[in-house]
């Protein structure tokens, strides 16, 4: 297993793998969205990757806001520190860009984020709204 820079004829894989994990939001997750982030800032959107086949993957963005988003290991893969080392990864590379601190939205059980260290900011619910 190796962490890597995603690179554009991973999206069908990424994408899949966030649908299996309940993390796929269609109005922001689109592939030319994703082609985007890659082309601009490919350290932002890692992958963990055992044969070819894409088992993990974590997006960051660095902007007004810095946050960590979709953290997502497939099913066959989890319990083997896979979420950790991406984590680890997304965290140095956003910190190389100036980050000190980043929001965290994730399906993961809150002992995951507990057992890393993380504040648990209390239940904030998300809301879309159409621009």
């Amino acid at each position: 297993m190796k962490i890597r820079k995603s690179k554009i004829n991973d999206i069908e894989q990424i994408v899949n793998l966030w649908k299996e994990t309940g993390l796929y939001f269609e109005p922001f997750d689109k592939k030319e969205r994703l082609i985007e982030k890659i082309k601009n800032e490919p350290e932002l959107l890692l992958v963990a990757e055992d044969k070819e086949k894409i088992i993990g993957a974590v997006i960051g963005n660095y902007g007004w806001r810095v946050s960590i988003d979709h953290i997502a290991v497939d099913k066959e893969y989890r319990k083997h520190g896979i979420g950790k080392t991406l984590l680890g990864e997304i965290k140095r590379n956003l910190k190389a860009k100036g980050a000190t601190i980043a929001l965290i939205d994730s399906n993961l059980p809150k002992k995951f984020w507990d057992k890393l260290g993380c504040n648990y900011r209390g239940k904030y619910y998300n809301y879309t709204i159409k621009l």
